[in-house]
């Protein structure tokens, strides 16, 4: 971002994705992911967001799938020597109600970080779903 009031910084912004099928139902990815955004923290130009995530997607029959996912969210605030991080996990399961309609069950939780700022807090949370997705052409 062109901002005179802070010095010129490079950055590298990376995204790569690779995904393993062991078999039919099982479904293993790593998922690397990178973005630059404007940020309202007084003196940074701009947050660098990093986030690594690990996930296993298993088909248990013709109706249920199991997911779950690790993930880890690093945010570098650039004029600053601030941090923040986010470590979480993800579980859910999904039952197929019709053909085009599937109800889910998610459990997930975050721990955020910023050291910078001397706050740790954890959040959980359990949610539910109902997906119907229409035809397409």
């Amino acid at each position: 971002f062109d901002e005179p009031l802070f010095e010129s910084e490079t950055v590298v912004i990376l995204d790569a994705s690779l995904a393993y099928l062991p078999d039919a139902r099982t479904r293993l990815a790593v998922t690397l992911e990178s973005d630059l955004e404007e940020t309202n923290i007084p003196f940074s130009s701009a947050v660098v967001t990093r986030i690594a995530q690990i996930s296993a997607e298993r088909a248990l029959d013709a109706r249920h799938t199991l997911r779950v996912a690790g993930v880890l969210e690093r945010e570098h605030y650039l004029g600053l020597r601030r941090t923040d991080s986010t470590i979480g996990m993800q579980a859910a399961i999904e039952r197929k109600l019709g053909d085009r309609m599937v109800f889910d069950l998610r459990g997930e939780w975050e721990r955020f970080e910023s050291p910078s700022l001397g706050e740790q807090f954890d959040v959980w949370e359990i949610s539910t779903g109902l997906r119907y997705m229409f035809a397409g052409s």
